[in-house]
């Protein structure tokens, strides 16, 4: 599974990605080795699943949150809110000013389902 992370197709990448989930989370080193090299994609979409998916590492791992925190500088603005709501559900408060600038969250807001819960 970690080959088809770097599959010229973005959308094997993504699919290639989700079947990662479960070894991230077991901290399986050649999963996250393959997810945070995601993290830095050409296509912004990758990049933002990549961050969702090294978000189910085991909490302590500040390889994962590092990685997360690099995205919050990203070019693309949803892989950014994606780092900083994964960082913030990790109890990682360096996303704050990226969730801070998106101002008020209420049901038309474009990432109000990924804000709404957290803590």
């Amino acid at each position: 599974m970690p080959a088809l992370t770097r599959h010229a197709d973005a959308e094997v990448r993504r699919w290639a990605l989700s079947g990662l989930g479960a070894a991230v989370g077991r901290g399986t080193s050649e999963a996250v080795a393959a997810v945070l090299e995601r993290t830095r994609d050409a296509d912004a979409g990758v990049r933002a699943y990549a961050c969702k998916v090294l978000a189910r590492s085991p909490k302590g791992s500040p390889v994962a949150t590092d990685a997360l925190a690099a995205r919050l500088r990203d070019e693309d603005e949803t892989v950014r809110v994606t780092a900083a709501v994964e960082l913030a559900r990790r109890g990682d408060g360096r996303g704050g000013e990226v969730l801070g600038g998106l101002g008020p969250v209420d049901p038309n807001a474009p990432y109000y389902w990924e804000l709404r819960y957290l803590p």
